[in-house]
């Protein structure tokens, strides 16, 4: 496990979440198993926060807790960067969701598009080429056909292909996150290709992954805490037991010391 200290010069659809509090000088959260779906992992870490952004990251041993610093325990616990939100209309993204529309991606491949092709049982192998090659992020948001059983099945088929093909795929922490990740986990992604997804390529389809979407000094001091591990299984993305956001507690971890 590689070992490196970090320093630096909300989620709608949880509805039990209370008011945030004003965030406090220093905060320390202690203890637990510290995953960066796109940078590291700390056993035993210890996290601080300075107002509404990550200050220092790093194992136990390596990162000091200061005399009065308000901490509290995350032992025997996981914590992974908080789901990345989009705000509708904040990042405009063509959508590919019928042959129709994947023609215009095809003349002219953008950053990220959403949807994905499923009024069709084959997908376009120049599509997926063109999506490849400009390094497009692709955002399936197969929870929006759940409904559609035929339609779901070949949605879930071409992500499956996008994946293979090694292209990035998005998802966000909106109202139906829960159904997405499962259906992703069910196109073939990992729990860490999903997790992933709703955090660093969900950060840079919504234009602020040097802000958001990892556990680094310096960003923004959004992370979910829980019992289960979420690297063994993707259900475990929706069990949390603590949520900070910016720095404040949207649902405490209680512990504190």
């Amino acid at each position: 496990m590689t070992r490196r200290v970090y320093c630096a010069g909300g989620i709608a659809w949880l509805t039990s979440c209370r008011q945030p509090e004003p965030p406090t000088l220093l905060k320390a959260v202690v203890g637990g198993l510290a995953i960066d779906p796109g940078g590291e992992t700390f056993l035993n870490s210890v996290i601080l926060v300075a107002g509404s952004h990550f200050l220092t990251l790093g194992p136990g041993e390596e990162v000091s807790v200061p005399p009065g610093t308000m901490s509290w325990s995350a032992k025997n616990r996981f914590v992974v960067p908080a789901p990345v939100e989009l705000q509708p209309g904040r990042v405009p993204m063509p959508r590919i969701g019928t042959l129709a529309q994947s023609k215009a991606v095809m003349i002219n491949a953008p950053e990220a598009v959403e949807e994905i092709v499923s009024d069709a049982d084959e997908l376009p192998a120049e599509l997926v080429k063109r999506l490849a090659r400009a390094d497009t992020i692709v955002a399936p948001r197969l929870a929006s056909l759940a409904d559609s059983p035929v339609r779901l099945e070949r949605a879930l088929k071409h992500t499956r292909t996008l994946l293979d093909a090694g292209i990035r795929l998005a998802s966000f922490g909106d109202r139906d996150a829960l159904t997405e990740w499962r259906l992703l986990a069910k196109a073939g992604l990992t729990p860490h290709q999903v997790l992933e997804s709703a955090t660093v390529h969900a950060a840079r389809v919504a234009r602020i992954q040097d802000a958001a979407g990892s556990l680094r000094a310096g960003y923004r001091a959004s992370l979910w805490i829980r019992r289960s591990d979420p690297l063994t299984d993707t259900n475990h993305l929706g069990s949390v037991d603590a949520i900070m956001l910016d720095g404040a507690w949207q649902r405490d971890i209680g512990g504190r010391k």
